[in-house]
């Protein structure tokens, strides 16, 4: 059984299967967000902070990439998956 860490710090038991889609879902949003406010003009990347665009990435592709490949990374050495931690404030800013 793998574990999903939710924001709120409880593990919440889940099979692999509904980890992978939960975390999955929420990449996906927050890439179409991106993407829908970009292309509504209502944000361009330039007005995210360099100190964000710098660890995730300058678009949508790689902030994708970044993130999938440090929660693959995580669920390698901890035997969990979940966002890295040390991307919480990058995440949300971006949500």
């Amino acid at each position: 059984i793998f574990y999903i860490l939710p924001a709120t710090g409880v593990n919440v038991s889940m099979t692999l299967e509904g980890c992978i889609v939960r975390i999955s879902d929420m990449i996906a949003y927050l890439g179409r967000d991106i993407d829908d406010a970009t292309r509504m003009k209502f944000i361009c990347f330039s007005d995210i902070p360099k100190d964000i665009t710098l660890v995730l990435g300058n678009n949508t592709s790689d902030i994708i990439k970044t993130v999938v490949n440090d929660i693959i990374s995580e669920g390698f050495i901890n035997c969990f998956l979940a966002r890295v931690t040390s991307y919480n404030r990058h995440w949300y800013f971006l949500k």
